[in-house]
């Protein structure tokens, strides 16, 4: 069962406005940090049934009209809040990898990452909302979807086509070789989820493991 995330320290502070006019861009910018950290808590606690327009807007201290101008709908809102903690997730789970490395050391770290990624509480409460919502709304699971597993496939991608460009083996389908090589470690780490604790040492050697099979097929990319 995926974890509770505490949101308690989600809380936005109010934009600050000084004088009349228009905001400057340091308020533009805190005025949109405000909303997104208000929505993602929102969404976590309420769920994306029970998140309001309105209710957002009173939580993030801002004038319904604001919140309509950048976001006409609440599926916008959660779009882009799936967007901003993409990012944040991207720069949390995907350091560079050391320099030189090859193919198979690549794909090993990006493995690790994926395995890092689906442990972190906050995702976890994202895909518990999606679990609870996506028979309701199924346009919630594509949006989160499309904003997090195809930003992953296109790592997964670019890793696959240097490769080909650097030792000249070609490569006729990137896309369905991602998708392969993704499903491997969703998969097998989901079920790692349910089933029980796994040490380090497993994880490395299940992570070594299915890269070898995955590369043994590469004939077949």
């Amino acid at each position: 069962m995926s974890e509770t995330l505490d949101t308690s320290d989600m809380t936005p502070a109010r934009p600050k406005r000084t004088g009349a006019g228009r905001p400057t861009q340091a308020q533009v910018r805190a005025i949109d940090a405000a909303i997104l950290e208000t929505a993602t808590s929102a969404f976590l606690t309420a769920g994306y049934s029970g998140t309001s327009m309105e209710a957002v807007a009173e939580a993030a201290r801002v004038s319904k009209g604001t919140l309509y101008a950048r976001y006409p709908s609440k599926a916008d809102l959660f779009k882009a809040v799936c967007s901003s903690r993409v990012e944040v997730w991207s720069t949390r789970f995907t350091p560079e990898p050391a320099s030189g490395s090859g193919l198979t050391q690549r794909l090993e770290h990006f493995a690790r990452t994926i395995v890092r990624s689906m442990s972190d509480p906050e995702v976890m409460a994202f895909e518990g909302l999606l679990h609870t919502e996506g028979r309701n709304f199924p346009e919630v699971a594509k949006l989160f979807f499309d904003t997090t597993f195809e930003v992953s496939l296109a790592q997964v991608m670019s890793i696959l086509t240097a490769a080909s460009i650097q030792d000249g083996t070609p490569i006729r389908d990137a896309r369905n070789a991602a998708v392969a090589f993704m499903g491997l470690f969703t998969g097998w780490w989901m079920r790692i989820r349910w089933c029980g604790p796994i040490s380090g040492d497993e994880v490395e050697a299940t992570i070594r493991s299915f890269v070898a099979i995955f590369l043994q097929g590469r004939t077949a990319w």
